[in-house]
Parts: C-alpha cells; structure tokens; sequence
C-alpha cells in the first residue's frame, strides 16, 4: 500500500528515482501470482495504471507494465483491471521503443483476449493496428502471443467482419509465411485464419456455428465480400505454405480451409491459378 500510494502521488513525479524504485518493488510483488488477489482486494490496481501513463520517467512505465502483465496472468484481476482502463494502457505502453515493454504488452494483450467479455472492446480500441505491429519482431515468444490473441479475437461471433477490415488477414499470413519459425505459432496463424472464416462462437452470443467446412463457407460474414479480402491478402499462398509442414493438427487445419476455398467460385479459381497451392493440395492425401 505505501508503494502505490507513492507511487501515485504528485508530489513524487518529480522524482524519477523515488517513482520508479516503487515501481520496481512492485513489479518483484506481481511475479508472484499469490499477491495478485492483494492487488484487486486492496485497490492497488488504480495508482499503477495511472502512474503507466501520468509519471514522466520511462523506467517507472516499463516497470508499471511489468506489473501489468504479471497481473494480467490471474483470470481474476482481468476485469477489474479493464473497469480502471488497463487497456487503453497496453495499447499506448506497446508502442514504446523497447523490446521487453513491447514482449509484455503482447504477453498481456493475449491474455486478456482470453476474457470473452474483453474482446469486442479491445477490436473496437484499435488492438488489431498494434498486433501488427508487434507481431513484428524477431521474437518468436512476441509473435506467438499475438496470434494467439488473435485465435482468441476472431472466434467471437460478430468480430471476423472488423477484424478483417482491420486487417487481420495480413496479419495472420505475414507471420505465417514470414515471420513465424515454430509449428506452434503457424498452427495459431492458421487457426485465427479458419475462425475469421467462420460465424465464430461466444458463450454470451449463443450456438456456435457449424463444424463442417461446406457449412462455413456458407455462413461466411458479408459473403463475397468477405472472401474476397481473404483471398486478396495472401490467404491462398499461406495454405501452400502451411501444407508443407510436418505436424498434423496444423495439416487438420489447412485442409479445412482448403475445403472452405474449393466451396466458393472465387476460392476454386484462386486456388488452381498456383501450382504451389495444387502441390499443396495434393500432399495432404499422402
């Protein structure tokens, strides 16, 4: 309690020394997952988050963060966190020159993409432009954070059609293709792929959609319109890509979206015009 209280008054912003020592104690507080609960219970939440954005030394916002992202692990402390505006914070702490910054805002992004309550509020506050952005990394543990948050995102119901307006498609086949090394990371790519292909299921928003890929391709959002922005961003060459690998849940995955892309005209013809993707096509009946 005396740490935030410092840390949250005034008189101390002055004193970049005194904030981030406070900062730092507490950031070594939140690695241990049983203080969380203090955290909330306490209402030490509020002075961290409005020190992330109010103090003017760097290193007490890095070390805000790191609070942050350790409290964002905790199911419990995600709620409460968001009512005192956690993430407009995230957001704005993720575009600052520093890499381990940059690591925890993704790692904290995707966890609270894991609230299905979160979701649509953090689409609607602009989280696609910075996953963009911080899916560019050589980190492969950055990368896989962001598209996991994205698997997350796009199987709400009612967030594919937004989602791909602000260009997750590009995103998902960027890291895919380019900028992904582990199975595991593509596998996710590929995932969020197939989700924002699909109604996408929320226990707030009711049944799930189908399971069968025929069935999908008909109940695509916005239907041509929205296949043609899958197909336009790079969503073909990235099954040739995928059906390469040597992991079957992935190939499971790919296969469905072949199956999706052979149902529509466009997907057909998109598919045949690259001998890379046929190749593709063909191997996964080995």
């Amino acid at each position: 309690g005396a740490l935030t209280a410092m840390l949250a008054d005034a008189r101390f912003r002055a004193h970049a020394d005194v904030t981030c020592a406070c900062a730092a104690g507490l950031a070594a507080l939140a690695r241990d997952k049983g203080t969380h609960g203090a955290f909330v219970r306490e209402k030490l939440l509020g002075p961290v988050i409005q020190a992330a954005t109010v103090v003017p030394d760097e290193e007490t916002r890095k070390c805000c963060c790191a609070i942050l992202a350790s409290l964002s692990q905790t199911k419990e402390t995600r709620l409460p966190m968001r009512e005192l505006g956690a993430i407009p914070v995230y957001l704005a702490l993720s575009r600052m020159d520093d890499t381990a910054t940059r690591r925890r805002c993704a790692m904290a992004l995707c966890n609270m993409s894991d609230e299905v309550r979160l979701r649509r509020e953090l689409v609607a506050k602009g989280v696609m432009d910075v996953l963009a952005d911080l899916s560019n990394s050589y980190s492969e543990e950055t990368q896989q954070d962001c598209a996991k948050c994205l698997c997350n995102l796009s199987c709400t119901r009612g967030l594919q059609a937004p989602m791909i307006a602000q260009g997750g498609v590009e995103i998902v086949t960027i890291v895919a293709m380019v900028r992904a090394v582990s199975v595991a990371t593509k596998r996710s790519c590929a995932i969020a792929l197939l989700n924002l292909l699909s109604e996408g299921e929320s226990p707030e928003d009711g049944a799930p959609a189908s399971s069968e890929p025929a069935e999908r391709a008909a109940q695509l959002l916005g239907g041509r319109a929205v296949m043609e922005a899958v197909l336009g961003n790079g969503a073909v060459d990235m099954l040739a890509s995928l059906a390469a690998l040597e992991d079957d849940a992935t190939l499971r995955v790919v296969a469905e979206l072949y199956a999706i892309f052979s149902a529509d005209a466009l997907g057909r013809t998109k598919l045949t015009e690259r001998k890379p993707t046929m190749l593709g096509l063909y191997s996964l009946m080995r």
